[in-house]
């Protein structure tokens, strides 16, 4: 009992320094969104990731010989790199709260792609969630150009394009990541050892990041050695929260440590208050509010059929929390949102 007790509290400890670590990354990111080689941000970030995913996969071992499983795990690492991109880009372009809210999203093209692919079931509360999911986004948005027209005084040649790319490279980044737990979720059922889907994500992650650098041409910052460090400190910090977040599954239910998680949006909407001078109005607490109880509900809702299948054989039970572990650590909200496909329940 007492190993179990403490088991639990390292793993919601875990959970909460993943969340603190996530939330780092995007306020780092935020020093360079209106700096000219903000753009070089990525590739350092990617590179630094890829170094440290490199380091864990040495230690693991595993076999790299995936037959017909190559593509879906390419595909897996090329739709969470072009997600964390476009995540970077809604950071820049919103700032870190706004475009970690919007980002949140994610659970909601989780439970449509499901549905689509994986032939789950497609529940009556569902809509709902979508709806909230829509409503907080549209509330954020409208909170986002109001707030850039009172800072740059009505001008909106530029501020309003801006906001509007920054929204909509939230969505995609939610998108992306969205699709990528699916094609997961599939792999997870050929027992592929994750440590090869997050190398095929950092290695694609640091190549993705190579296209705006290079368009941008954010290279001269080279020279710069301070900012450079602190660039690197923010893949440091990304790979922290990755380490934490498979180390928290691995010693606490997978729905509490996904829970745990959504305390990211707070710690990141804070930190920018406390350090980066950002004042929180009401239209930020009700999104907030809003995606935090839809993530919330599509965890409780979704984790139901597996607690109820837990009941009916101990095998299915020990393979599914196999599988959950795999995806919390490959999605930072969504670990029960995908659910067993009809055909295993059989």
């Amino acid at each position: 009992m007492k190993q179990c007790a403490l088991d639990r509290i390292v793993g919601i400890s875990s959970a909460i320094a993943a969340a603190f670590s996530f939330s780092a990354e995007n306020i780092l990111l935020a020093r360079f969104s209106c700096q000219p080689h903000r753009y070089f941000t990525i590739t350092v970030s990617a590179f630094a990731l890829t170094l440290c995913v490199s380091i864990l996969t040495l230690c693991r071992r595993p076999t790299f010989n995936l037959g017909l499983r190559t593509l879906p795990v390419l595909a897996f690492g090329f739709t969470a790199a072009i997600g964390h991109t476009l995540l970077v880009l809604a950071v820049f372009n919103l700032g870190p709260g706004d475009g970690i809210l919007i980002f949140y999203t994610e659970p909601v093209f989780v439970i449509i792609f499901s549905a689509i692919f994986l032939q789950n079931a497609f529940r009556w509360t569902d809509p709902l969630f979508v709806g909230s999911a829509i409503a907080a986004v549209f509330v954020l948005s409208t909170n986002i150009f109001n707030r850039r027209q009172e800072e740059e005084k009505g001008d909106t040649e530029l501020i309003i394009p801006q906001s509007i790319f920054g929204v909509i490279c939230g969505l995609f980044s939610a998108l992306a990541s969205a699709a990528s737990i699916v094609i997961a979720r599939k792999l997870s059922e050929n027992e592929i050892d994750y440590s090869v889907m997050i190398t095929s994500y950092a290695i694609q992650y640091l190549i993705v990041s190579l296209l705006p650098t290079t368009l941008s041409k954010s290279w001269g910052i080279l020279g710069n050695t301070r900012d450079v460090l602190v660039m690197v400190l923010t893949g440091i910090s990304l790979s922290g929260g990755l380490a934490f977040e498979f180390f928290a599954v691995t010693k606490e239910n997978p729905s509490v440590v996904t829970t745990i998680l959504l305390s990211e949006v707070i710690i990141t909407y804070f930190g920018e208050h406390l350090l980066l001078e950002k004042q929180l109005s009401w239209q930020i607490c009700v999104a907030s509010l809003l995606i935090i109880m839809t993530c919330l509900g599509i965890i409780i809702t979704h984790s139901e059929e597996n607690e109820g299948n837990k009941d009916e054989d101990s095998s299915l039970l020990e393979n599914s929390h196999s599988r959950c572990r795999e995806k919390s650590l490959l999605s930072r909200i969504c670990a029960c949102a995908v659910e067993t496909p009809k055909s295993e329940q059989t």
